[in-house]
C-alpha cells in the first residue's frame, strides 16, 4: 500500500508538469497566430511586401 504523501506530492508534481505544458504550448500557439497575422497584413499590403523583400535581401 503506498503512503497517502506520496500519492499527494506525485498528484501535486504531475498538475504543476501539466500547467507547465499547458503554458509553453499556449504561449507557443498564440505565437504562430501573431505569426501568421505579420504574415497576412504583408500579403494584403504590396508596401509591406516590398519592404519585407528588401530587408532579407531577395529584391
Amino acid at each position: 500500500m503506498r503512503c497517502p504523501l506520496q500519492s499527494e506530492f506525485e498528484a501535486a508534481l504531475t498538475a504543476i508538469l501539466l500547467r507547465a505544458v499547458h503554458r509553453f504550448l499556449s504561449a507557443f500557439k498564440l505565437k504562430a497566430i501573431v505569426i501568421q497575422w505579420k504574415n497576412q497584413q504583408v500579403m494584403n499590403c504590396p508596401q509591406l511586401q516590398l519592404s519585407a523583400r528588401t530587408r532579407h535581401g531577395n529584391c
